[in-house]
């Protein structure tokens, strides 16, 4: 075979159906697999046809034809058997989606050039995460003297070679024996009318058209019913959704890759599978907090047409139970606590009472017995306690007295003195420095005595104890769950996760769904895949059973933004050896149509916090002009307490419509911004799990992400660094088109930025345009 020749409709149709981009659809692979071994037939597309001829492959459309081709020389080695199937599909995409722009006069990406002076390009087919220089070399005008002669015959593009080096460059010469070869070839091809056979006559063999059910719709929505959603997965998301889990199964991936949507499908599947066995089936849904298992309801109601979550439980044979930790914890304990007795109902504002009291607590210690234990303290941990600003310190306290106090040592300072120090936790090593660290901890716990009231880990761990009885386990048999979903893992501490396989039905296996993506565990440290595996997985037969499902393509975010994104989660992520980049290997799912309302991240820098606040809100009305969007469809995200709180009074003075957001996740106010037409304003803790077309962040500048102000210790500044990395990736990755990121041109941006400035995924409108 000489050359695979790809007409301009056959391309437009292939780069726009997501399906034929990933190998993760069948279709995909079935695609590469066309290009690398040319088998007699293969199931496409109702709206894609194989002709084959003696010299080659072309791939064409039943109901247009084109004279424009994207004609691959057989020499340029892309669709070689030493290809994986995956990287023969990145290669066509590519090429096709860079001819696509070289036809319509587009603008090329960072990845696509043409060489000055030449009519070569050259096109970079992997993202950066990939750290390679592989490149495919093209020819814009291939034989220039015959096409002058005869310009009828369309505009074609020549790929000629691939590899790792440039070979000759701009003055290769560039055989055209094998493109002459497609040009003889082309007067064969078929036309429109005797393109399919018809029925009951021998037809046209070499023509294979197959038609496959409906196309998945350009946008993906959330509600497009159970057996709908069906059709629309990825091989890896239908795999994970009808698999049958005995054992622990993890589902992990990047922001907007489909991880709660898949875990809300894989409910209904097994609930579905257990009503037409007419067997019974009750399975228990764990949302982080209030707001979320709101939104979760929302999706799986309307995805849901057996009703799985309504009606008494009790009366059915297949339930769905839907909850917070917090509520499951209060249900279990009945009477032994009251309502008044929890910090919060949800989890994330009692998080953050939990750190106030903490402070309260750290602050007291320091006034009252700091000066008497200075002088037993380690130099790193007094460095420390002296050089780190106070929230920071709080933060890093409230996670040392859950997980390590409250969690390891079971509240005995003979334990906690013993225990190993977490690695990238409080710099308290010697047993001096676990001295002071108790005292902080007695005076939080005095607190909460004086208010009569119990946090997460107390409420967690009281009911991790009530669990572990020999009434619950003579009850579970009854009482417990066929299956368990647990939805963003990241945000529960070890305590919480230990709860979970006490819940299941039987002790033989644990029937656990869950997902992960670690790089949204908003502050959170020492998360790594044999903590989670313990914590699930309550012995080692258990662990060895357990699945992992990881999901690359991203189906929220435009290559503009991934890219983006890749650079903040790598920048620096060499600090933290528990830290997985799970943009390293993403893929985005973007159409041509959809990215035509993207643009490449830009950054604007303005002289004051009052300026930045002020041209912010322009950047979102600019934004919702030109998408020609609702401002529901725009959030701001502000970096510290004061610019948001700045941002909120600017909008009362200006009458600038804006909905608050102060819940993560919270759907109602969501809810209220789309009826009222309003932006959305909000930090990045509490956008995690939204999606939007387009972000204006705010304050991403030197000095405040990460904050430095104060910060001496090692321990606290890689501590900061993490919770930066984290809230930053969180905010880039709500928006599906756009991002603008706003900086003081006297701080300049962050160092999280520098890798994505230098790379120009983020780049300054003002220079672009001069």
């Amino acid at each position: 075979m000489r050359f695979v020749a790809v007409s301009r409709p056959a391309a437009e149709e292939i780069i726009s159906d997501r399906r034929l981009q990933s190998v993760e659809y069948e279709v995909g692979r079935t695609l590469a697999q066309v290009l690398k071994t040319a088998p007699p037939t293969a199931r496409l597309s109702p709206r894609l046809a194989l002709f084959r001829h003696t010299d080659g492959l072309f791939l064409l459309t039943p109901l247009g034809s084109s004279q424009d081709y994207v004609v691959f020389d057989s020499r340029c080695g892309l669709f070689d058997l030493a290809h994986t199937t995956e990287e023969v599909l990145v290669y066509l995409n590519k090429i096709l989606r860079f001819a696509t722009k070289i036809w319509g006069g587009l603008r090329l990406s960072v990845s696509e050039r043409v060489l000055t002076g030449s009519s070569k390009a050259i096109v970079f087919p992997y993202p950066i995460s990939q750290h390679t220089n592989f490149r495919i070399s093209i020819e814009l005008a291939p034989d220039s003297e015959r096409h002058d002669r005869r310009p009828r015959e369309g505009r074609s593009l020549l790929v000629y070679r691939s590899g790792v080096d440039e070979g000759d460059g701009a003055q290769e010469e560039v055989s055209v024996t094998n493109y002459r070869s497609f040009l003889s070839a082309r007067r064969s091809i078929p036309t429109v009318a005797t393109a399919s056979p018809s029925s009951g006559a021998p037809g046209i063999t070499a023509l294979q058209v197959t038609a496959l059910d409906q196309l998945p719709a350009r946008q993906m929505f959330a509600y497009q019913g159970y057996e709908r959603w069906l059709e629309l997965l990825t091989d890896r998301q239908k795999a994970f959704v009808t698999s049958d889990l005995r054992a622990p199964h993890r589902i992990e991936g990047a922001a907007g890759t489909g991880k709660t949507l898949c875990l809300i499908l894989r409910s209904i599947f097994g609930l579905r599978t257990a009503m037409e066995r007419t067997a019974e089936h009750r399975a228990l849904f764990v949302a982080h907090s209030e707001a979320t298992r709101r939104t979760i309801q929302q999706h799986i109601e309307s995805n849901d047409p057996w009703q799985f979550l309504s009606g008494a439980a009790e009366l059915r044979l297949q339930s769905l139970k839907l909850t917070t930790l917090q509520q499951l914890c209060g249900e279990i304990l009945q009477r032994k606590i009251n309502e008044t007795e929890f910090l919060d109902r949800d989890a994330m504002e009692s998080k953050q009472l939990q750190v106030l009291y903490v402070a309260e607590a750290l602050q007291s210690a320091l006034t009252e017995e700091y000066p008497t234990h200075k002088k037993f303290l380690s130099p790193e941990f007094d460095q420390f306690l002296a050089g780190t600003e106070r929230w920071a310190i709080a933060e890093m306290m409230q996670h040392e007295i859950g997980v390590v106090i409250k969690g390891r040592a079971g509240e005995q300072l003979e334990n906690y003195r013993q225990l190993p120090r977490l690695k990238y936790g409080l710099p308290a090593a010697t047993s001096a420095d676990r001295g002071f660290v108790w005292i902080v901890f007695r005076k939080y716990q005095a607190q909460l005595q004086t208010a009569a009231q119990f946090d997460t880990d107390d409420i967690v761990l009281t009911t991790v104890g009530q669990l572990d009885t020999p009434i619950w386990r003579r009850r579970r048999a009854k009482e417990g769950y066929d299956s368990i979903y647990i939805d963003e893992t990241h945000l529960f501490n070890i305590n919480e996760l230990s709860m979970f396989h006490h819940l299941s039905r039987g002790t033989d296996f644990y029937p656990i769904a869950y997902s992960v993506d670690r790089s949204q565990a908003v502050g959170d440290r020492g998360w790594t895949s044999e903590l989670l595996e313990e914590a699930l997985s309550p012995n080692e037969e258990a662990r060895k059973a357990a699945e992992r499902t990881e999901v690359r393509g991203i189906f929220r975010c435009s290559p503009h933004i991934v890219n983006l994104a890749f650079s903040v989660t790598s920048a620096g992520a060499t600090l933290f050896t528990n830290f997985e980049d799970p943009m390293r290997m993403a893929i985005s799912m973007f159409t041509p149509e959809e990215e035509r309302k993207c643009l490449v991240p830009s950054l604007v820098s303005c002289a004051t916090d009052d300026e930045m606040i002020a041209h912010a809100f322009a950047r979102a009305d600019l934004m919702t002009s030109e998408m020609g969007m609702s401002r529901c469809e725009v959030v701001l995200v502000a970096f510290t307490d004061d610019l948001l709180r700045k941002a909120e009074a600017y909008a009362k003075e200006q009458n600038k419509p804006i909905e608050l957001l102060k819940q993560r996740g919270d759907i109602d106010v969501i809810r209220r911004a789309q009826r009222s037409g309003r932006f959305v304003l909000s930090a990045p803790e509490y956008v995690g799990g939204l999606e939007f077309a387009g972000a204006v962040l705010i304050g991403v500048d030197d000095g405040r992400v990460p904050p430095s102000k104060g910060i001496d210790s090692i321990d606290s500044a890689n501590y900061l660094a993490f919770a930066s990395h984290n809230r930053l990736y969180v905010a880039i990755t709500r928006a599906r088109y756009r991002v603008d990121v706003l900086v003081v041109s006297e701080r300049g941006p962050s160092s999280l930025l520098r890798s994505a400035v230098a790379s120009q995924f983020l780049t300054d409108p003002n220079k672009t345009n001069a």
